[in-house]
């Protein structure tokens, strides 16, 4: 392929990908990779049609290669973070945060981004001192005041979290998912009430969402407002059909407080929803000592919903077998 060719191709692929139409720019990029391999400005437009395609390794590939050819272009080394991070690929990006935090010792967001990556790594104490580095470039800077407060409650330092939380939220009253975040930390606390008024506070400034309404189901169950539970499980149903926490919290609100009878759709839905997980199960199994009619009445067997996993724990599968 000459010069002009290569031009025209990129050209091609870039006008594809601008008018989103992401595989055919990747089907016109994709055989380029090895022509561009020095040239950064190619490289870049490669990444980010081949992250567009969801080509996330080949994406990822063309920014570690212009990491070696430009000296430290530190746009390259957020990107590259950010979309390991979309990825799932955490403990990658999380390298890569703390790259560039070093990098930019006094921005305070580049220290945001590092506490935000350990936090999803599952480190928080690293995200707990990343935060602090960004507050110490910048004191009440309500993100990192919120990314904290979730490190330190993953951290199990719930005090300290609510206190976080409350500075947050002090800084930039009406963000939302603080708001929410707080109320989940609330309800780990057994501060119930204040949790459902938190949630309720989340919903007026317009969030929303399955696990939205599933937390806020729990909290509402915990302070004894088993109707208002119901409702809210049901709607993160309506939002997320087959949302497990939400088919959860319904089987055992039927078993434990109205009587069971609703109990075994729930129940069904559950464990089709999660076939390789023995939670069900054991969640079913210690129910059946009180509700054994159920086995009876629906000819329950356990192969009738084809469950296979491996991990029977306690035997718990061999004992649902026995009672039916």
């Amino acid at each position: 392929i000459n010069q002009a060719q290569l031009v025209g191709q990129l050209q091609r692929a870039q006008m594809l990908h601008q008018a989103g139409r992401a595989v055919e720019a990747w089907t016109a990029i994709a055989p380029l990779r090895s022509h561009i391999n020095h040239h950064g400005q190619a490289l870049r437009l490669y990444a980010l049609v081949a992250q567009g395609a969801g080509q996330v390794d080949a994406a990822a590939d063309a920014l570690r290669r212009i990491l070696t050819i430009e000296r430290e272009p530190v746009e390259i080394v957020g990107a590259l973070a950010d979309l390991l991070g979309t990825a799932g690929r955490h403990g990658e990006a999380l390298v890569l945060w703390t790259r560039l935090a070093a990098l930019r010792p006094g921005d305070a967001d580049a220290h945001l981004n590092r506490a935000i990556g350990a936090e999803r790594a599952g480190k928080p104490e690293i995200a707990i001192a990343a935060a602090d580095a960004g507050l110490a470039q910048s004191p009440g800077h309500a993100r990192l005041l919120a990314v904290k407060a979730m490190a330190l409650k993953s951290a199990g330092r719930l005090d300290e979290a609510l206190a976080a939380f409350e500075a947050a939220i002090a800084a930039e009253p009406d963000r939302a998912l603080t708001r929410h975040n707080h109320a989940v930390a609330l309800r780990a606390a057994g501060r119930f009430e204040e949790a459902c008024a938190a949630f309720a506070t989340s919903e007026r400034l317009g969030l929303t969402g399955a696990q939205f309404h599933a937390n806020w189901a729990a909290a509402i169950l915990e302070s004894g407002d088993v109707a208002g539970a119901v409702g809210h499980y049901r709607q993160a149903l309506d939002q997320q059909p087959g949302h497990e926490e939400a088919l959860k919290g319904l089987t055992r609100i039927e078993i434990e407080f109205r009587g069971g009878d609703a109990a075994f759709d729930h129940y069904r839905a559950w464990v089709e929803r999660a076939p390789g997980s023995p939670e069900p199960w054991v969640h079913w199994a210690n129910a059946l000592t009180a509700h054994n009619r159920f086995l009876a009445r629906h000819d329950f067997k356990p192969d009738a919903l084809t469950v296979s996993f491996d991990d029977d724990r306690n035997g718990l599968f061999g004992k649902i077998a026995a009672s039916s």
